[in-house]
């Protein structure tokens, strides 16, 4: 029997939707969450295939920073105890990175519970005189805290969405993972948006990494879930890389040869984008902006420009492109591309 090739997407947030399983089933769903990083990812389940719609999120904001919250709303607990400002408040390095730790745990605890004690022993010196850290943080202290950082994580959210061209009522599954999910102001604001959708998994923690398991079980490899391909100058488009082709860093390479047709301001401009396997619409990605020579000789009416696009191990597509009678060329790199991972196998 043929195997029919199957489609997932493959950044990390989505890898989770394999070990919870909602490619059996969901047609729209989106995935919050990530490990280190706020990654949202919206996608559809489609003939037995997973295809990325649209990916947003925060490179600079993690868990860590949550900690970071809960940390400073125990120190101005212990300052306002002692009646001394930060600059009196000394503390080891090994007594910050004991801090740190405690402030974690805290944060897991008060995602079930009402108020939490956070407690350090030899926690800081004020002049010579060595304390311990012992206060209660309530849920309520702790959540007015992150709250900008929420808000700020659910503008994100919308730039998903409508970068989908989808509303939050036309997402049939939020699938909630990584432990900062676990937050009630963060499952609070999210309902708010998507209402019954939202699925907070109880292997938060964990399910990236199951996910990642099974993609690893399935020998699945990258592809393309949207062509890589150039705007010409008459408006059509050429592909470079087409999708549902693999994105294997050893054989995803590929050189064009492309003419300038109006050399007379002494540029060219690489119009390089995606291209919707759906409805062939290019979408402009990146505008590449290189010299060639605004008098050639006679014959040559036009100046062949050379590109060379290659993706790396971490699915980076690199761009290089030269006029022939140019010595210097530009580099250009494209991370915003939409991926899957496809099953390889024919014959069973």
């Amino acid at each position: 029997m043929n195997l029919s090739q199957r489609l997932w997407d493959t950044s990390a947030v989505p890898t989770a939707t394999m070990g919870y399983g909602t490619w059996k089933a969901r047609t729209s769903w989106s995935s919050i969450g990530g490990g280190g990083t706020l990654d949202i990812t919206i996608g559809r389940v489609s003939s037995g295939r997973i295809v990325e719609l649209a990916t947003a999120g925060l490179s600079d904001l993690a868990g860590d920073h949550f900690d970071e919250s809960l940390g400073r709303v125990g120190m101005r607990m212990f300052q306002d105890r002692q009646k001394v400002s930060a600059d009196k408040v000394k503390m080891s390095p090994a007594a910050d990175d004991r801090f740190r730790v405690e402030c974690e745990r805290t944060k897991i605890r008060l995602s079930e519970e009402d108020s939490q004690r956070i407690e350090l022993g030899d926690f800081a010196r004020v002049v010579d005189e060595a304390f311990d850290l012992s206060e209660v943080i309530r849920r309520e202290e702790f959540e007015a805290e992150i709250k900008a950082i929420t808000e700020q994580a659910l503008t994100k959210v919308n730039v998903a969405l409508q970068a989908a061209n989808l509303t939050s009522r036309q997402v049939d599954l939020a699938l909630l993972i990584g432990g900062s999910s676990l937050i009630p102001l963060v499952q609070h604001q999210l309902r708010e948006m998507f209402g019954h959708t939202v699925v907070s998994v109880e292997n938060a923690n964990s399910i990236i990494a199951e996910g990642a398991a099974i993609v690893d079980a399935m020998n699945l490899q990258p592809s393309f879930a949207a062509s890589v391909a150039l705007e010409l100058s008459d408006g059509k488009s050429y592909e470079v890389f087409k999708a549902g082709e693999l994105a294997i860093p050893s054989t995803c390479r590929k050189t064009v040869n492309l003419f300038c047709t109006d050399n007379r301001d002494g540029q060219a401009r690489l119009v390089v984008g995606l291209t919707e396997p759906a409805n062939g619409e290019f979408k402009r990605k990146r505008i590449i902006t290189l010299p060639v020579s605004s008098e050639l000789p006679s014959p040559y009416n036009h100046e062949r420009v050379t590109a060379e696009f290659a993706v790396d191990q971490d699915l980076v597509l690199h761009i290089d492109a030269k006029a022939a009678t140019q010595s210097r060329g530009e580099h250009e790199e494209v991370v915003d591309l939409k991926f899957a991972l496809t099953i390889t196998g024919a014959d069973e």
